[in-house]
Formats: structure tokens, sequence, C-alpha cells
């Protein structure tokens, strides 16, 4: 779970599922098993705390409010702020940072607009499953089924905090699949043991089928011929340059939009930050910071003063 968390911040709810054995620690007193499983989980999280701190400044970004570090390379808040915000409102589909506060009833419509069909079907499905969850979690634990009602929590946490954050499918596509394989798995349960045997053999028949029309449906969505990827991975797509010269470095940056490229260095996707920042010493290897007449202005990850 703490290794989930490293990959993508969003996952940090998995860790809901650490409460099973850590109360099953506590009550059987194993103090080392307990430090040891804590030691093992920093271990795994520094190297993610750090990379934080080297980018950024803050030990968890894009949260500026987690501040523990007075280094000189440290991000504004403000810009820190931005960027959490800006992931919020390109995640709904609002593509305006401004809008990052929109409720689900304005923005949710949107979302269902601008994706896929595939998409579509399993958010709805899953709007559809919530209340379906809540309602067997508070019968699971009136028949003090924990180990149930704790699974389904989690599943169902993992999705609503996927959606309520920054629902971009790429983010969270498991999160949009795992509820809807567990309800398959319950039915299935549930038909081996009350329907006659010819109707469950011409199910599993059938789910052969189901799955080869979603990948197929998702292959589709995601517009990838799988001719040209079975063999070869897709390579980095090759975008546009043009060089910039800061100081006496040369660093490009995209001739339009952000999308950058793979195969220059160093690069930055808008050159307008050149203006507001500095290297820290004589190279490129030794980082850059902010100017210190920028360091408490309000300015956008773009480049942008948004205090005037």
């Amino acid at each position: 779970g703490v290794f989930a968390v490293s990959v993508k911040l969003s996952a940090i709810l998995i860790l809901f599922l650490v409460m099973k054995p850590a109360i099953g620690l506590l009550k059987e007193k194993r103090w080392k098993t307990i430090f040891a499983f804590i030691l093992t989980g920093f271990v795994v999280i520094l190297p993610f705390l750090i990379r934080n701190i080297l980018i950024s400044g803050y030990l968890v970004y894009p949260y500026a409010s987690i501040d523990f570090f007075n280094v000189d390379w440290k991000m504004p808040a403000s810009t820190v702020a931005f960027d959490n915000h800006e992931i919020v409102a390109w995640g709904r589909m609002l593509n305006d940072v401004r809008r990052y506060e929109e409720p689900i009833s304005v923005w949710l419509p949107i979302w269902l607009e601008k994706s896929s069909r595939l998409e579509c079907s399993l958010m709805l499905i899953n709007l559809c499953l919530i209340p379906i969850s809540i309602l067997c979690i508070a019968i699971y634990l009136k028949k003090k089924k924990y180990d149930k009602a704790l699974l389904l929590g989690q599943l169902s946490l993992l999705f609503i905090g996927w959606l309520m954050t920054a629902p971009l499918p790429r983010y969270g596509f498991i999160y949009m699949m795992l509820l809807i394989v567990y309800y398959v798995g319950a039915i299935g349960k549930w038909a081996s043991a009350y329907l006659p045997k010819p109707t469950i053999i011409i199910g599993y028949l059938a789910l052969p089928l189901i799955i080869i029309g979603i990948f197929r449906s998702t292959v589709k969505t995601i517009n990838i011929q799988i001719e040209d990827c079975v063999l070869y991975p897709t390579d980095y797509r090759e975008e546009e340059v043009k060089s910039v010269e800061w100081g006496e470095i040369r660093v490009f940056s995209p001739a339009t939009g952000d999308l950058g490229n793979y195969y220059q260095f160093p690069e930055l996707p808008y050159a307008r930050r050149l203006e507001i920042i500095e290297l820290r010493g004589d190279d490129i290897s030794s980082g850059f910071r902010m100017k210190d007449q920028y360091k408490d202005r309000e300015i956008s990850t773009d480049g942008y003063l948004l205090d005037g």
C-alpha cells in the first residue's frame, strides 16, 4: 500500500486495508513485528518524499500546507496551490483552473459528455453501485462480517476518492473496475449456489465474449493499433521545439502549446518561467530557484503573475 502511494498519491486510500492486520498485531502486542512493518514502510516511502523535497521544497507535492523545510529552491505556495487546482480542474474535464470548485452537479455532465462510451458506462455503473455498497456494508456490520465490510468499504472509498479529486480515467481506470469485479464475483458465487449448472456453464462461456467486447472497446477508445504495439512499444512522440538562450545555457521549449519532447534536454513546457527563475550555481546540475523578487508573488504553473 505504501509503495502504491509512492507511485500515485491518489492511491493513499488503499492504506485503509492496513487496519485489519494493524488491529490484529496490536491486540497480540507483537511490537517487534509492528516496528518492522513501520520501518519497512518508511524505507519504501523515503525516496518518494526525498524526491518531492528536491523538486519542490515540500514533503508532499502538490500540498503546500505540509511545509517543514526552508530551502532556497522552494516553490511559492501559490504556485503549488495553482498546480493542485489545475490537476483537479483538468481531471473533471473543465479545462479551466478557475472552475476547480464547481460542484459535481456541474462538472459530471461535462465529464460524461467529453469521455468515451466505455468510460461513461463504467462511471454510471459505479455511481449506481455506490448506494448498493453502502447498504451492503451496513448489513455486513450488523451481521459482524467485518472483513467483508472492510473490503467493500475500501473499494468504494477508492472510487469515491478518485471521483472527488482528479477523475481522469488514466489516473483511476482501475478504480472504475474494482467494484464491478467485486460484484461480478459476488453474483458468480450466488449463481453457483442457487442456479442450475447449465445456466452457470452458459454464463462462463459468455464471459470471454464479454471480456473481448470490453477489450475491443477499450482499444478503440484509446486509439491504439494493436498490430503496431504487440512487438514494439509505442515510442515517444517527437514534438516541435524551439531553443532559448538562458544565460550561458541553451534551454528547449515547445514551439506551440505545452507538450514537450523527450529528445532534447534541458527542457521546460513554458519558456515564460525562465524570466522568474535563476540557477543556484554555475550550471544546470546545481538546480534552480525563484528569483528573490518573485518568491512572495502569486504565480501560475505556466509563469503568469496572478497578483498583477
